[in-house]
Order: C-alpha cells, then sequence, then structure tokens
C-alpha cells in the first residue's frame, strides 16, 4: 500500500524513527516556520512552497530541503512573478516530502481560513523553537520605520490575519510567540 511504501521511503532516507535528537530536525523545525510565514503546502497536497522577494531566501530553503531529503531536481521549480516580476516561489511536489511535513504540524492551505497551532515538538528544545521562530519571524516581520529622531525605530509589527472563525487560534498563536520572546528575554 502506498502508506507503506512512503514510510518506508522516509526510513531509507534516515528520517524514520524521528526522534528529538535526529541531526535533521533544526532544519525540518526551520522549514515548517518557513510554512507558517510566507510558505505554505498547498490545499491539495500537490506542493510544498516558499514565496519571497528575496530570491536567496527561495534558494536556502530548496538547499534546506534538498539536505533532508534526495529527490530529483524535476521535482522543483522557481517561479518569477508578482508585480513587476519581483517575486520568487520555490516549489516541490515530491509527495513524500510535503506529507512528511504535513504529519509533523505544517499548516495546510489557506492560512487565513484555519486554526493556526505550533508543533507541539517545536517546544521540545531550545534550538528547535529557535530554529522555527527565527524562520517564521524572518518572513514575517515588517520592516521598522526609523524615527525621525535617528535614535529609535518607530515600529516592530508582526500581523498575522484570519477570518473571524479562527480569531481564538490566533490569539493562541500569539501567546505562544509572546512565550518564546519571554523566554528569551525579548
Amino acid at each position: 500500500p502506498t502508506p507503506i511504501q512512503r514510510a518506508q521511503s522516509l526510513e531509507k532516507q534516515g528520517l524514520l524513527p524521528l526522534t528529538l535528537d535526529h541531526p535533521q530536525l533544526p532544519t525540518i523545525a526551520k522549514i515548517i516556520g518557513s510554512t507558517f510565514g510566507d510558505g505554505g503546502i498547498f490545499q491539495t497536497l500537490n506542493a510544498i512552497f516558499l514565496s519571497s522577494k528575496e530570491k536567496s531566501n527561495i534558494v536556502e530553503f530548496g538547499q534546506d530541503i534538498e539536505e533532508i531529503f534526495n529527490f530529483q531536481k524535476s521535482n522543483t521549480r522557481i517561479i518569477r512573478g508578482g508585480i513587476n516580476l519581483t517575486s520568487y516561489c520555490y516549489q516541490n511536489t515530491n509527495r513524500d516530502l510535503i506529507r512528511f511535513f504535513v504529519a509533523l504540524g505544517a499548516p495546510v492551505g489557506k492560512k487565513t481560513k484555519i486554526k493556526l497551532k505550533i508543533p507541539e515538538w517545536i517546544n521540545k528544545s531550545k534550538e528547535l523553537q529557535t530554529e522555527f521562530f527565527s524562520s517564521l519571524l524572518g518572513s514575517e516581520v515588517a520592516i521598522p520605520k526609523v524615527h525621525v529622531s535617528k535614535r529609535h525605530l518607530n515600529s516592530f509589527s508582526f500581523a498575522i490575519t484570519g477570518v473571524p472563525e479562527v480569531h481564538e487560534s490566533r490569539l493562541v498563536f500569539f501567546q505562544e510567540l509572546k512565550n518564546y520572546f519571554n523566554s528569551i528575554s525579548v
């Protein structure tokens, strides 16, 4: 059966069993952090992706995936888009890879319409939290403006939108973010 084949494929790549001391787990946490920000997994489970104005970000995302999975380059593509072709999108269509990240808690579909929950395993170590939140914040924190006095910043912004039905999950999500910030004295 297909599920058994997928498990066997992950086992061959050294990803099963996946334990907290697995050497790839920090990179996996980093990739999942990206899926909560400017990345994601299509509702159809046809691709995992990351979009960015900075091509270097999507190249790094692809390299992180390649570090974990050995797959044919035919499963990946980089698309240029946006107004004036100023953004890039990395996509990977490897089914084993996609289902692996879904099983580990990556959000699937339109994030504005689903509950967001940080996977519990992320909180099992400081290193995993750092990788996850660094990746998430790196794609979602707004660029602050310098105050007219040139002595401090005007703002530091982080926003996650959602339809009214997911409002409570956003509050929980922000509380988890606040807890992380408190744990590193921010």
